[in-house]
This record gives C-alpha cells, structure tokens and sequence, in this order.
C-alpha cells in the first residue's frame, strides 16, 4: 500500500509538473529570473486545471445565471412580454427610471448570438497569459532588431494592437487606455500642429534665403548702381 501510494503521488507530481519546481528549491536566496523561471514552471503545471475549471464550471455557472437574470429583467427591462411589464409598473411604484435593454440586443439574444464576453481577471487568468504577454515581447524585440535590415518589416505590427494587448494580458486595468477616438483626435491635433511647425520652418528658410540672396547682390552692385 505504501509503494501504490508513493507512486500516485509522484505520477500526480509529474502530471502537475511540480517535480519541476522541486529542482528549484534551495536555502539561498533566489534572483529575479530565478522566479520569474519558477512562476512560469508553475503556470504551467496549473494551467490546464484553471482551463478546465473555467471551461466546465465557471462559465457554464455565468451564461446560466446571465440567462436567468435577464429573463426575469434584472439586467433592464425588455420591451415586451409579462415580466416587462411586471418591472415596468414596479419601477413606476418606487419612483425609478427604468433599464430598457435596446432592441438590437435583445433580438440578438434571441438569435442565439453572443452579446456579452466573460473575462476572467484573477491571478490564475494572468497565469494563462503570460505565454501570451511573452510571445508579444518577443515579437516586438525582434522586429526591433529585424526593422534595421528590412525596413518595411514593421509595417506588418499593429502598434495600438501590441499595446492593447500587453494591458489586457499583464492584468493592468483598461481604463489606462484611452479610447479609440480620443487617440484619434490626439493624432489629428498632433499632425495639425507638425504641418504649421513645418510651413513656418519653410517660411523662415524662405525669408532667410531671400535676405543672403538680397545682401548677395548688394555686395557684387558698386556705387551708383555699378
């Protein structure tokens, strides 16, 4: 009994590769890429249970509990059907301005598309993406080097993509980012503000020329115009 239960504890240690992480421990004080080797062995020996987990759990539970609260109008009111009117005279009664879900929502549901996306934000997801997060960097820093020997090489990298996507996967908060036209709007001010920077280095080149051109001349004319 005691071999069988030495042997599914070693079959479950490599399942999970946390052999892996044994090789790691020591008495001296790790480095920051020794950790930083540790929390990647570590996500990947727990990855796939957190898949899973979300997979046949955690989603399953929240399209469930999402179908129900918005059947019974708990999300905002529908525009027909008993239950939205049952809401609508309650809003009434306690003196609320009543959540309507807009048509093209609700006939999307209905459809059977996707109008909403889960998003799972705890530590166990940023697990999960920092293969990801990785694969970003490591693109980057090679078109960086790459750019030097093939200039058009960088035309194929979405700059606003790479930076949407290092603060969806490194677990930082959205609302750092601006909002599509806002950056829009900074860039068009930007332009704006480099064209006139631009005419007024033509226009002080132009008079600059004109005076050399001017005092050129008046040093070749002598007296009385000769």
């Amino acid at each position: 009994t005691e071999k069988l239960e030495q042997e599914w504890k070693e079959s479950i240690m490599q399942a999970f590769h946390v052999d892996r992480l044994l090789d790691l421990n020591n008495g001296t004080q790790m480095t920051a890429y020794e950790t930083s080797i540790r929390n990647r062995m570590r996500g990947e020996g727990l990855s796939s249970m957190f898949q899973r987990d979300m997979v046949e759990g955690y989603i399953p539970l929240t399209e469930r509990t999402v179908s129900i609260m918005f059947r019974k109008g708990l999300l905002g009111r529908v525009q027909d059907g008993f239950i939205s009117k049952v809401t609508t005279l309650w809003d009434k009664i306690m003196g609320r301005e009543p959540l309507v879900v807009p048509a093209a929502v609700v006939e999307a549901a209905k459809a059977g598309l996707d109008v909403y996306r889960v998003r799972f934000i705890s530590p166990a997801t940023r697990f999960m993406q920092a293969e990801k997060l990785q694969g970003v960097f490591s693109v980057a820093d090679f078109t960086e080097k790459a750019v030097a020997a093939f200039p058009g090489i960088s035309d194929n990298i979405d700059q606003d993509k790479i930076m949407r996507c290092v603060v969806e996967n490194s677990g930082a908060p959205s609302i750092i980012l601006r909002s599509e036209d806002d950056v829009k709007k900074i860039r068009e001010v930007r332009s704006e503000q480099e064209q006139a920077a631009q005419k007024l280095q033509a226009t002080q080149m132009a008079a600059q020329a004109a005076r050399d051109i001017g005092q050129a001349k008046a040093s070749f004319t002598g007296p009385g115009g000769v």
